[in-house]
């Protein structure tokens, strides 16, 4: 059975990511010359050695914020997730077709740190 109180910490977090998403300025705004952009995303444990998700997000430009938060997949991670904003805006200003990067979760899991990896590709298409 999930613990009441693990679900409602979730829960808040994943309010407070959608509130930064609402307040964060368009993408279309920032990025006006983008057409497409897709971030295949994988996800690792175990310091980046167990593949624990793979998945590709497209991203629709008219009503996206210019923010790349993804939240950490492993259920037990406290306060933890990915911030990959800089780095993926950095690329799409200067028209970047193919970027990719790493980033890791410093969440905790217990005691411990998650240490999850997240590596990513993404692939951009201009005006």
């Amino acid at each position: 059975m999930r613990n009441p109180k693990k679900r409602s910490e979730a829960s808040l977090l994943a309010t407070e990511r959608r509130q930064r998403e609402d307040e964060a300025p368009r993408l279309r705004d920032e990025v006006w010359h983008l057409d497409e952009l897709s971030i295949e995303i994988s996800e690792f444990r175990f310091g980046g050695t167990l593949l624990a998700a793979r998945y590709t997000r497209r991203i629709v430009i008219d009503h996206a914020p210019a923010l790349f938060e993804i939240p950490c997949s492993e259920d037990r991670c406290i306060g933890g997730g990915f911030d990959l904003t800089h780095d993926v805006m950095q690329a799409l200003r200067s028209r970047s077709a193919r970027f990719e990067g790493e980033d890791v979760c410093g969440g905790q899991v217990g005691s411990g740190p998650c240490g999850r990896v997240l590596r990513y590709v993404a692939h951009a298409k201009y005006r």
